[in-house]
């Protein structure tokens, strides 16, 4: 029909592409120097040109925080994955099994949060980064503190502590080659599952 005019076909977002991409260059190349992949190294691996790349993100900062907000909604998919509905000891050999699922699930987005970004030195992605431990501390605060209501905040706050250090070390573990040859995620899930235990016990 004349005046009409026809609207070009939608195109789907190149974001998790992008994201996705940045994953995989970060598990290879890590951090180097104290800084990480080109924005242009990324854009190749994913496929997009570099107009695209800024589209999108505005500068690698604004790529990381990103990565750390897909990263979010995962983390606190564990805690929701474990009720709260068993006793104290219980739930945590439930909660580590749950976290080493997740890493052998993801292991780019797990070696992404535990090894890789704590390693950047960008102050809006320390910021973001530290935002998101503490909201995932306060979560597991939380969960303690119904497991273990005669327990005092001081003491639901170490454990909380003391159970994200343990999930850090297990990412490092398994993803860092650190284990003997022949050993794998079975050995650090027991070794992790029984200190979550003991740190959750009480005293």
């Amino acid at each position: 029909m004349a005046g009409t005019s026809k609207k070009p076909a939608h195109r789907p977002s190149r974001r998790p592409q992008i994201l996705r991409a940045a994953l995989e260059e970060f598990g290879v190349t890590g951090v180097q120097g104290g800084d990480l992949a080109a924005m242009s190294v990324i854009a190749d691996r994913a496929g997009v040109t570099a107009a695209a790349m800024y589209y999108h993100f505005a500068s690698k900062s604004d790529l990381l925080v990103s990565l750390l907000e897909c990263a979010e909604p995962d983390i606190d998919a564990l805690l929701d994955e474990v009720a709260p509905t068993q006793e104290a000891t219980a739930w945590a050999g439930s909660m580590i099994e749950a976290f080493t699922r997740w890493v052998r699930r993801d292991p780019l987005m797990a070696r992404f949060y535990f090894i890789t970004a704590p390693s950047v030195a960008a102050p809006e992605v320390r910021d973001a980064y530290d935002a998101s431990q503490q909201a995932f501390t306060r979560r597991l605060v939380e969960v303690l503190g119904r497991l273990r209501p005669e327990a005092g905040e001081l003491e639901l706050w170490t454990q909380a502590v003391a159970l994200l250090a343990l999930m850090h070390e297990v990412v490092v573990t398994t993803l860092q080659d650190r284990l003997p040859a022949g050993r794998g995620f079975a050995t650090t899930e027991r070794a992790a599952r029984a200190i979550a235990c003991s740190l959750v016990g009480g005293t």
